[in-house]
């Protein structure tokens, strides 16, 4: 019983290691990790550098991201083994923000239209059509107003997911192409 706890214990901490593919290597950044949370003693692998995704921009044949190196430096490079979570995070921030704009433009000419047309209101008969309309299209400017409030908390997650899931570490390959730089945060293995 013991051998059997003692090697699922052995399995356990194997699998916890977090081991990037750079290349054909497996590198093991935990050492850069613990220093990083605990930042004492010597550094250990200076190339790999705590980075901070700020934007993502879909391109070939790496997406380009704007990264803050090491809390401090800003550069837009081409950044490789982007994890597919951090890349969607960033485009349904995009999509969610281009929603807000759209619904929040509507709103606004909805809101002026509305306005108008309630100065004939008087002249309306309750029941008549143009009163029917003009109460559902109120109706409709109130829901839309609630679907804004929802996009605009969709978005405020999706901001705060951001920054939780955009730092990570990546390492500069030494390459430049297109005159941007080339990191990578390496293909997470098992």
């Amino acid at each position: 019983m013991k051998t059997i706890l003692i090697l699922f214990l052995a399995v356990c901490s194997v699998s916890a290691a977090d081991i990037r593919v750079v290349g054909s290597s497996r590198i093991n950044i935990d050492p850069v990790r613990a220093w990083a949370a605990k930042p004492t003693g010597v550094r250990p692998m200076p190339s790999w550098k705590r980075i901070q995704v700020s934007t993502v921009t879909p391109a070939a044949p790496w997406p380009i991201c704007a990264i803050k190196i090491e809390g401090a430096e800003t550069k837009t490079v081409y950044l490789k083994n982007l994890p597919g979570s951090i890349f969607n995070i960033f485009l349904e921030e995009d999509r969610l923000t281009k929603s807000v704009t759209e619904k929040d433009q509507w709103i606004t000419a909805e809101t002026k239209r509305l306005r108008l047309a309630y100065t004939h209101e008087s002249e309306w008969e309750y029941g008549s059509p143009n009163y029917i309309q003009f109460q559902r299209d109120s109706a409709n400017l109130e829901n839309q107003k609630d679907t804004l409030k929802e996009l605009r908390t969709q978005l405020t997650a999706c901001t705060r997911n951001k920054k939780l899931l955009g730092a990570d570490f990546a390492l500069f390959t030494g390459q430049v192409y297109a005159k941007l730089e080339v990191w990578d945060m390496g293909q997470k293995s098992q």
